[in-house]
């Protein structure tokens, strides 16, 4: 049985879309994978010529080149509406950016359950992530 997970995509408040993953959802898989590809990302107002990698034209090119990396063909990943929860995920990833030339920002959380809150497990800065994994030596 597969590590289900979401990832949510904000931009400031308002949430844009989920992104359902399978399998392999846990925090040292799709968590480090998601910082990894995103550590490096600079999110811009418009484009310089000759700006491709690594650079997002504001929150929707980020979201639109973050699910890009993620699918690769048929199952696995999977769309979902703005506020989707409770489709038996263990992990929920939430990306926000608030502005341009600000940090991407990661928070981690482990599903409730009926009766069992929510439980924030990380928050930060993405680049961060990878790191603070490391050095609690989970990955």
């Amino acid at each position: 049985m597969g590590t289900r997970s979401l990832t949510v995509l904000k931009d400031k408040d308002e949430e844009v879309c989920v992104m359902y993953r399978q399998f392999d959802g846990y925090p040292e898989g799709h968590g480090m994978e998601l910082a990894n590809f995103l550590g490096e990302f600079t999110i811009t107002n418009g484009m310089r010529s000759g700006e491709v990698k690594q650079t997002a034209n504001g929150p929707d090119c980020l979201f639109a080149q973050i699910i890009a990396h993620f699918k690769d063909g048929p199952g696995s990943i999977y769309l979902q509406k703005a506020g989707t929860r409770g489709v038996w995920e263990e992990f929920i990833y939430t990306v926000t950016v608030t502005e341009a030339g600000e940090p991407i920002m990661l928070k981690v959380e482990t599903a409730g359950w009926e009766d069992i809150p929510t439980t924030t497990i990380w928050e930060g800065d993405v680049v961060d992530f990878a790191a603070d994994l490391c050095e609690r030596g989970e990955v």
